[in-house]
C-alpha cells in the first residue's frame, strides 16, 4: 500500500492507538472504495501489440523505389517541352533510360527543360553517355543530358502509419485543438519481434521476377506466372538482409501550419533495428522470429508514427537474377502502459457509455471491517481488537486475492479492490490485400478484384457490371473491450505500373510511375459487431463508421483527416499536396447530439444534422462483450449520425441484446469518376476497353493494403 503514510518511532517510545491503528484504517479505506492504483500493484502497467502483417513483399517494390545512382544533367534544354512527367529516351551505349521532367521554363511553344531526374537508369551507359528526352511528336529542339553512373541505393521501404492516441476520458480542452491530462500516461514500447516464412529451412523463396534481369516480361508472357516462383534457393545467403525503423511525426491534425508546410514527411527516426541475414540463414541456430528488447522508448499519444521495413537485397544483382521475396512477413511492436480505471457511469448518464450492462461498469468496494480499540487503550496482540486480529481482517483480503475488471459474460464483481482495472489495447486490421501484384492499380487489377464485376466481360446478357471492392475481416471477441476509437489508415503507395499494350521494339512493355487518383474514389470503413453462428438470433450492430474521398492538400487539412505520410518513393509520380497514405477518423456512432456538451472525445465525428464533420468529437465509447440474462440489457446505442438512440425490443441497447460474438470490420472502395472499363461484343467474347477517365497507373489499393485501428481499453479478469 504505497499510498499509505505511518509513523515512524524511536526505540522504545510507547505506543499509542492511532500510530499503530491509522495505517490499518488508511489501508481498509483503500479496499472499500476501490481505489488501489497502478503505482501500488506489483505490475502496474499492461501490455498490447501491434501486429502488423504482410502476405509478401516482393524484390521489383524495393527494385522500383531505390534511388538510382545514374544522375543527369540538363546539356541543352530544348525546344516544345511543356509538360512535366515521365518520358523514354534515346541514345547513349545504353538502352531502357527515363527520365521525370521536374520543371520546364519559357513560355509556349518555346519552352525547354530546366530539371529532371533519372526514374529507370536503363543498363548498359557509361559516364559522359549523351541522351536525347524522346517526345511524340519529335520535339523542335530535343533536349539532351549527360550521364553520370553510380552505385544504386535501395533506400525506399515499405512502410505503415500508426498512431496511438489518448482514450476518449483523457482528452481535455476545446474540440477544435483538444490536448490531453497531465497525468495521461504514455505507451513505451519494449520490444519488437520479426519473422518470415522460410519453410523452416535455412534457404530464401524465389519470387515472381526469377530470372527477369529488368523486371519486364515479354509481350506473349505478360499475365504468366513464373514457375520458379515460391521455389527455395541456397545460393542467397544474402537476401534477407532487413532493417527494422519507426519514424515519427507530427500529426497535421492540430493545424495547417509547420505540419502540413513539411509537406507529410516524416521526422526523427524513434527505433532502428538492423537483422543481418545471418539470423535467418544459419544451418544450426536461427532467429527466425527474432526478438529485440530493452528498448524502452516512449511514444507520444498525439504524434504518427511509420513502421518501415527495408529488404535492399532481396534484388540480386548478380547475373543468375535470383530476385526473392519475403512471405508472411510478421513484425509485432510490443507496448507497456500505465493500468487506467475502467468505463462507469450511472442510470441518471447511461449516455456516457453505449451498450454496456446496466451494472453501468460501476465498482463497488470491499467490506473490511476493523475492531479498533478506544485511544487510551493498551495496544495489544491478539484479543478481540489486537493488532494481528485487525492486520487478519487486511491480510486474508490479499490471500483472496484482490479483485478487478469484469468476469465472465460482462459480470460485475459484487466486490473489488483495484481501480485501476483496465488498460490499452490496440486491435490492428489489415484490409484490401493480397491481389496478384500486392496492389490495386485502376487498370490491371480493379476489374477482377473480389465483388467488382459479374461472371461475364461481355456487353450482351449478362452483361459487364462494376460494383465497388469490399474487404472484410471478422473478428472472434475473446473478452470484452470498450472501443474509444476507430482510425483507418489509406494506402497510395507501390512499385511501378506497367504500361498494357504499349510494347516497345523488343516486345517488352514499359513502365510508369503510380499515380494518385486525386478526388476520383471514395471509401467507407466501418466496424459492426455481429451474433449468428449457433444462435437464436441474427443481426448486426455499427460501432463506428466513415465516408471518405481523398485529394491532394496543400492548405489545410480536410474533415476527417488526421495525418498524411508521404516519404517520397520513387515510384510514386509527384503531385502538389499528394500523400502516400492519409489517416483518417472512423468516428464511433453517436446516441446524442453533436455537437454537443454530452458528445465523445476524438479526432472527428459527423454532426448530427447532416454528414458534416465535427473536429474534436463523436459518440462515446462503445463496450463490446457477450452477456448472459443478467447482463444481456444494455445502455442505448446510437445510429449513424447520432439521430437518435437505438433500443431493442423492451430494455435499451443494440440489435445484438448482449449477445454479440463477433466483431466485423468492412472496406468499400468506390471509384466515383464513372465505370473503369467498358464492355463490348457478345457470345461470350467480350471485350474490355479502359476508359480515360482513370489512368492506367492510377492506384485504387496501395502496396500491401491498408489498416485500420480499434483503439480502446480491454479490462482485467
Amino acid at each position: 500500500m504505497g499510498k499509505v503514510t505511518r509513523k515512524k518511532l524511536a526505540r522504545g517510545v510507547e505506543l499509542t492507538v492511532d500510530q499503530v491503528y491509522d495505517p490499518m484504517e488508511a489501508m481498509a479505506f483503500e479496499l472499500n472504495r476501490s481505489t488501489v492504483e497502478a503505482e501500488q500493484m506489483a505490475t502496474p502497467s499492461s501490455v498490447f501489440r501491434l501486429n502488423f502483417n504482410i502476405p509478401w513483399m516482393d524484390s521489383k517494390y524495393f527494385y522500383d523505389n531505390r534511388t538510382p545512382g545514374t544522375t543527369v544533367a540538363i546539356k541543352d534544354g530544348g525546344d516544345g517541352y511543356a509538360n512535366t512527367g515521365v518520358y523514354e529516351t534515346s541514345g547513349g551505349a545504353g538502352s531502357g533510360l527515363t527520365v521525370n521532367i521536374l520543371e520546364v521554363g519559357g513560355t509556349a511553344p518555346n519552352q525547354y527543360v530546366v530539371a529532371a531526374e533519372v526514374v529507370d537508369p536503363g543498363s548498359g551507359y557509361v559516364t559522359g553517355d549523351t541522351v536525347e528526352i524522346v517526345l511524340s511528336p519529335a520535339a523542335a529542339t530535343p533536349a539532351t543530358l549527360t550521364l553520370t553512373l553510380g552505385e544504386d541505393v535501395y533506400d525506399g521501404p515499405l512502410y505503415i502509419p500508426f498512431c496511438l492516441p489518448p482514450l476518449q476520458d483523457e482528452i481535455v480542452g476545446p474540440t477544435a485543438s483538444p490536448t490531453i491530462k497531465d497525468d495521461t500516461p504514455f505507451p513505451i514500447l519494449e520490444e519488437v519481434s520479426f519473422s518470415l516464412d522460410q519453410s523452416d529451412e535455412p534457404a530464401a523463396i524465389l519470387g515472381q521476377w526469377y530470372g527477369k534481369s529488368n523486371y519486364k516480361y515479354g509481350s506473349a508472357e505478360m499475365w504468366i506466372p513464373n514457375p520458379h516462383a515460391g521455389k527455395k534457393t541456397y545460393n542467397r545467403p544474402d537476401a534477407y538482409d532487413f532493417t527494422v525503423s519507426i519514424y515519427e511525426k507530427e500529426q497535421e491534425f492540430f493545424g495547417s501550419g509547420l505540419q502540413t508546410d513539411a509537406g507529410g514527411k516524416v521526422g526523427a527516426e524513434a527505433v532502428s533495428i538492423t537483422l543481418p541475414s545471418s539470423a535467418f540463414m544459419a544451418r544450426t541456430t536461427r532467429f527466425n522470429p527474432v526478438d529485440v528488447g530493452g528498448i524502452n522508448r516512449e511514444f507520444h499519444p498525439f504524434k504518427t508514427y511509420c513502421l518501415a521495413i527495408f529488404a535492399p537485397k532481396l534484388h540480386d544483382k548478380s547475373p543468375a537474377n535470383e530476385h526473392c521475396a519475403a512471405l508472411n512477413v510478421w513484425v509485432s511492436l510490443k507496448f507497456k502502459r500505465l493500468l487506467t480505471k475502467r468505463d462507469t457511469t450511472t442510470s441518471d448518464d447511461p449516455e456516457k457509455i453505449q451498450n454496456v450492462p446496466l451494472h453501468y461498469g460501476e465498482q463497488s468496494g470491499m467490506s473490511v471491517t476493523l475492531n479498533k480499540p478506544a485511544a487510551d487503550t493498551i495496544v495489544t496482540a491478539d484479543n478481540a481488537q489486537g493488532v494481528s486480529t485487525n492486520l487478519q481482517s487486511i491480510d486474508q483480503t490479499f490471500s483472496d486475492k484482490l479483485r478487478g475488471g469484469y468476469g465472465t459474460f460482462a459480470q460485475a464483481y459484487p466486490s473489488q479492490a483495484i481501480g485501476d482495472d483496465s488498460g490499452y489495447e490496440v486491435i490492428a486490421v489489415p484490409l484490401g490485400a493480397g491481389f496478384p501484384h500486392n496492389r490495386m492499380s485502376a487498370w490491371h487489377d480493379f476489374p477482377l478484384a473480389p465483388y467488382v464485376s459479374g461472371s461475364s466481360f461481355s456487353a450482351a446478357s449478362p452483361a459487364y457490371t462494376e460494383s465497388p471492392y469490399i474487404d472484410r475481416r471478422i473478428i472472434p471477441i475473446e473478452g470484452d473491450m470498450t472501443v474509444h476509437h476507430v482510425i483507418a489508415a489509406l494506402n497510395w503507395t507501390s512499385d511501378k505500373i506497367p504500361m498494357p499494350y504499349a510494347f516497345s521494339a523488343a516486345g517488352q512493355p514499359d513502365y510508369s510511375l503510380a499515380t494518385f487518383p486525386n478526388s476520383k474514389t471514395k471509401f467507407s470503413i466501418g466496424v459492426g459487431m455481429l451474433c449468428g453462428p449457433r444462435a437464436d438470433n441474427f443481426d448486426y450492430q455499427q460501432v463506428a463508421y466513415s465516408e471518405f474521398s481523398p485529394a491532394a492538400y496543400t492548405g489545410a487539412p480536410p474533415d476527417g483527416l488526421i495525418d498524411g505520410v508521404l516519404m517520397g518513393l520513387p515510384a510514386c509520380a509527384s503531385l502538389a499536396g499528394f500523400r502516400e497514405w492519409q489517416m483518417i477518423s472512423v468516428p464511433i456512432v453517436a446516441q446524442v447530439a453533436i455537437p454537443g456538451p454530452a458528445a465523445g472525445r476524438g479526432y472527428w465525428g459527423f454532426q448530427t444534422t447532416g454528414p458534416t464533420w465535427a473536429k474534436g468529437e463523436q459518440g462515446a465509447p462503445f463496450f463490446v462483450g457477450p452477456g448472459n440474462t443478467y447482463t444481456s440489457n444494455r445502455t442505448p446505442v446510437g445510429t449513424g449520425t447520432g439521430a437518435a438512440p437505438l433500443t431493442a425490443d423492451s430494455f435499451g441497447g443494440g440489435n445484438n441484446e448482449g449477445t454479440e460474438q463477433f466483431l466485423e470490420v468492412r472496406l468499400k472502395m468506390e471509384p466515383t469518376n464513372g465505370n473503369v472499363y467498358t464492355a463490348s461484343g457478345g457470345g461470350g467474347s467480350g471485350t474490355l476497353t479502359a476508359n480515360a477517365n482513370y489512368g492506367n497507373a492510377d492506384i485504387f489499393l496501395g502496396y500491401g493494403g491498408c489498416w485500420v485501428y480499434i483503439i480502446g481499453k480491454k479490462h482485467l479478469k
